[in-house]
């Protein structure tokens, strides 16, 4: 019986060795390619057709067509009139308080709300009505008593930050922060 496992054994051998061999050298080739990043000849992973591959990288997604878009005033609404400051040197967190206070108010009024109110920063925002006022009467010739404040809108701006010494040798951040107002008006209905 040892005789015939032998010969066994050498019949299955040629085969069975050439396909492990085949097998051994594939997945060398493929840790190769995984290293380089290229495919290994003989793998069997077949690359794509050039006009294929062209394609699929320059494929263009079909733009919809542009519309133009219409104004309130051309519908018929009420027409708007805005005026915008950049970089005021006021924090936002403090000119928001007075902004609540003539949001959705009517022109004459927040204009004198704004004349009587006893600090320096409510200034910013009283010029700022002022040139949505002008630019109103510029515009379509409309009197400040026919508008009202449909959105104003107080923005964080860029924040100057420095340093001054503090306790123990450490150093204090400070931040003087900016904002940007911007005032929408638009005419009584």
């Amino acid at each position: 019986m040892a005789i015939k496992k032998t010969a066994a054994r050498e019949a299955e051998t040629p085969e069975t060795t050439e396909s492990a061999s085949a097998g051994a050298e594939s997945a060398k080739a493929k840790k190769a390619a995984s290293k380089t990043g290229t495919r290994a000849k003989g793998t069997g992973a077949k690359k794509p057709a050039a006009g294929a591959r062209g394609e699929s990288a320059k494929r263009k997604v079909a733009a919809a067509p542009k519309t133009k878009k219409s104004s309130a005033a051309d519908e018929g609404g009420p027409e708007l009139f805005a005026a915008r400051a950049r970089y005021v040197r006021y924090s936002p967190y403090k000119l928001r308080p007075i902004a609540d206070v003539v949001r959705g108010k009517d022109v004459p009024y927040a204009l004198n709300w704004l004349l009587t109110y006893r600090t320096q920063r409510a200034e910013p925002v009283r010029k700022l009505l002022q040139s949505a006022i002008a630019n109103a009467k510029s515009v379509k010739n409309k009197d400040a008593a026919a508008l009202m404040i449909k959105e104003i809108k107080i923005d964080g701006g860029p924040i100057h930050r420095y340093f001054k010494p503090g306790a123990q040798g450490r150093a204090q951040i400070q931040r003087k922060r900016m904002c940007h107002i911007s005032i929408t008006l638009q005419s009584k209905a």
